[in-house]
């Protein structure tokens, strides 16, 4: 497999680093107050020190950013970081900031770090993402891999382990989450980036078209039909058209207190967003028609992150798992204000953020094994009996080049905006196969469409509908071979189990394989057993 040269050459990668008299981690709210500051023997962890107006200028070597972000991923964080959160917020103590450790506070101990349940369950990233191939005896580990069943995320506050309730299953009020890998993030991005832009550019061309369906095709997938209708220009419309022009988008990184911010992807609700207004050339008030949308939000917004397809880019993700699984809170969001109250700010910068995006969006895509005859009829029936009518075997992008950019989203509803964007990487660079066209080849084996899974696969969170607790973002299959367990949560120790586990959109599939032969359920499998994840960064 091809792996680029600056990833192979690690000698020739030159590290920034910190030196002792120096501190790139979080700053003390009050530099004066020695409990802030690390004791004798003891120090910060996190010395990773590239800005971001070092990555934008493009002076730095892809190669050393790769390192910076994952010494950032693999950091564990500890209290002079500002690991953890704060002091317990009564009101709600399952909000960020202030949720309660089940070690008891004492003199010594003011804000523990632990909880293991609603986060706060992990010093670094590379806890949980840490496995290159659990199909290996004993595993091979790696950086940015996936988790074990024992690093399942659990989130949520209530739950019934002992079964109570006499339900027949520990009932879990939120989602058990089984950790991903980050390999061929970049591909991902780009492709979503450009499917987004895309259905964009086709609500735009619907609005000098009012009252007639345009379909939202792109990049081979179709994710429906949308309208713009006429609507009486009343003072109440003209006035949501007016504060249209300063929301943004839902977005994890937006800044704190962006009280105009539209929705919330979280538990894949997909149509919280308020409804879309704009006026026409004709001085017309129009409102957007979402009803014929399937797939995606009605922002039209890919967003290939999550299994829920809650965020956009990697940037956004670990916006949210900082804060999350660590209490580490970002600059972009918090600025220098001390949300959590733990005594420390900027406890990631934004130049930490842009590093860590990079490393995963940087990191080599999975690869294909080459195909005994057996996996080759495999392959043909896994197309046979519609797998890949969602596994899309591969999507393909327009560009090579997958540009980054800060802030992601702004006001007036606007994304990925050119005057955004710091830095950009080809993705031919880093293991991503040209597809003659200008883009590249992304076999993720995913259409980066929501389905309905239907009950079996339903999560229990209350507070959303059947519907959302039961759709998931088409599960990519790339490096398959190496990632058991398998499905959201972890329930499926095999592949075959994992099959049989599919539903609501994908019965006709499963009872399709049911209905093969045993010899060619087991070619479906030795196809699947050919999706390997990288060897090595």
């Amino acid at each position: 497999m091809f792996i680029s040269q600056f990833l192979r050459k690690k000698s020739l990668v030159v590290l920034i680093c910190a030196s002792s008299s120096s501190v790139f981690a979080a700053e003390p709210v009050d530099p004066t107050d020695e409990s802030l500051l690390p004791p004798p023997g003891e120090s910060a962890n996190n010395t990773v020190s590239i800005t971001q107006e070092e990555i934008a200028s493009g002076e730095i070597p892809l190669g050393t950013i790769f390192q910076q972000g994952m010494q950032m991923f693999s950091t564990p964080f500890n209290t002079f970081d500002g690991l953890g959160d704060g002091p317990l917020n009564q009101e709600n103590n399952a909000t960020l900031g202030g949720r309660p450790s089940y070690v008891e506070p004492n003199d010594d101990l003011i804000f523990p770090f632990p909880r293991r349940v609603n986060g706060g369950d992990a010093q670094s990233c590379l806890e949980c993402h840490g496995i290159g191939s659990a199909a290996e005896i004993p595993m091979r580990f790696t950086v940015g891999g996936v988790g074990s069943i024992s690093n399942n995320v659990l989130a949520t506050t209530d739950f019934d382990i002992a079964d109570e309730a006499g339900n027949g299953y520990a009932r879990v009020d939120g989602r058990p989450i089984n950790p991903p890998f980050v390999f061929g993030s970049g591909g991902l991005e780009l492709v979503a980036m450009e499917m987004t832009q895309r259905l964009h550019r086709i609500k735009a061309r619907a609005k000098r078209n009012p009252g007639v369906f345009y379909d939202l095709k792109t990049h081979g997938v179709n994710f429906g039909k949308i309208r713009w209708q006429e609507h009486e220009a009343t003072a109440e419309a003209l006035a949501k058209v007016k504060d249209q022009s300063q929301l943004r988008f839902a977005h994890a990184c937006n800044p704190e207190g962006t009280s105009l911010a539209v929705g919330s992807p979280i538990f894949g609700e997909r149509h919280k967003i308020p409804d879309q207004w704009a006026e026409n050339e004709y001085g017309s008030v129009l409102h957007l028609d979402v009803s014929k949308v399937e797939g995606v939000g009605a922002d039209l917004i890919i967003r290939p992150f999550g299994r829920k397809a809650s965020r956009v880019t990697t940037r956004e993700f670990d916006c949210d798992a900082m804060h999350f699984h660590h209490g580490i809170e970002a600059e972009e969001i918090f600025g220098n204000e001390d949300h959590d109250g733990d005594g420390y700010i900027k406890e990631i910068t934004i130049g930490q953020m842009s590093a860590l995006a990079i490393f995963n969006t940087t990191t080599p895509p999975p690869f294909q094994e080459h195909l005994s005859r057996e996996a080759r009829q495999g392959r043909r029936l896994f197309k046979d009996i519609g797998c890949a009518d969602c596994h899309k075997l591969k999507l393909q992008s327009k560009s090579k080049i997958l540009s980054y950019h800060f802030p992601e989203f702004s006001p007036g509803l606007k994304i990925f905006t050119p005057e955004t964007k710091f830095y950009e990487v080809d993705l031919t660079t880093i293991g991503f196969q040209a597809n003659g066209r200008g883009g590249i080849k992304v076999p993720a084996f995913s259409d980066l469409k929501v389905h309905n899974m239907g009950p079996r696969l339903e999560e229990k969170a209350s507070g959303v509908s059947d519907e959302v607790n039961r759709s998931f973002i088409t599960a990519r299959l790339w490096g398959v071979a190496d990632t058991a367990p398998y499905m959201h949560d972890g329930r499926a120790p095999t592949l075959f189990e994992a099959i049989l586990q599919h539903d609501g959109d994908a019965f006709d599939q499963r009872e399709a394989f049911r209905g093969l032969s045993d010899e060619d359920q087991a070619k479906l499998i030795a196809f699947l057993k050919s999706l390997r994840t990288p060897e090595e960064l």
